[in-house]
């Protein structure tokens, strides 16, 4: 009979302290000032996250008008491979790479890096098959992604996103033109962040009249047949 009371008068008790606090103007008050101060600290959270998204926006298109008023400004220096003869032009404040990729002959790399990386690289890729721009195109189209493809006279253009090592590079493109001769693939490609697009039209639209030797190719003994 007592612990019935007692449970009876809790709940008296909580019923009274829930109507007290409705009816009570000062617990009122108290609560709204409350749930006021919580939704002014969520505006200006969202307000701090928006100014931040903001300036990050703004930074990147600043870097990427700089960067697309310097490359159309660039001379362009050409490198001519001492091996092969082939030649490709590049900005002049682009850096020559060392890494890896180098270790393939025949192969130049430059690269231009300030928090995005653009890379413009010449390499040889083996056409043991023989063949053709058509089918190589459909062929290496496929391995790569391409979203893009473009078919000329013994040579090809692909363009998408970008794989290394069988992962895709969130954000990035590519953009590479194909030369065929004899059993080689000359390639000329460009790396590119997406959001700089319009920062490297100059360097895309080199890519898509590049000509492998601008005289005559070296010795096929050089080449293989």
């Amino acid at each position: 009979m007592v612990s019935d009371l007692s449970a009876e008068c809790q709940l008296n008790v909580s019923a009274l302290l829930v109507r007290y606090r409705g009816n009570n103007p000062i617990f009122a008050a108290k609560t709204r000032r409350q749930g006021m101060r919580k939704s002014v600290y969520l505006i200006f959270a969202l307000l701090a996250l928006g100014i931040a998204l903001t300036h990050v926006r703004k930074e990147d298109v600043k870097q990427a008008d700089v960067l697309a008023e310097a490359i159309e400004r660039d001379p362009m220096p050409t490198y001519v491979d001492s091996l092969l003869g082939y030649s490709m032009r590049y900005p002049s404040f682009f850096e020559r790479a060392t890494d890896s990729l180098m270790e393939r002959e025949g192969a130049a790399c430059f690269r231009y890096w300030n928090g995005e990386l653009i890379e413009l690289s010449a390499f040889l890729v083996p056409n043991p098959h023989g063949f053709s721009a058509s089918q190589g195109m459909d062929s290496l189209g496929s391995l790569l992604h391409a979203t893009d493809r473009h078919l000329g006279k013994d040579c090809f253009i692909l363009s998408g996103p970008l794989y290394r090592d069988g992962g895709l590079m969130a954000g990035y493109l590519y953009h590479a033109k194909y030369v065929r001769h004899r059993r080689l693939w000359f390639v000329l490609r460009l790396v590119y962040p997406k959001s700089y697009g319009k920062a490297v039209r100059r360097l895309k639209a080199q890519v898509n009249r590049w000509r492998v030797w601008e005289e005559d190719p070296p010795s096929p003994f050089l080449l293989g047949e």
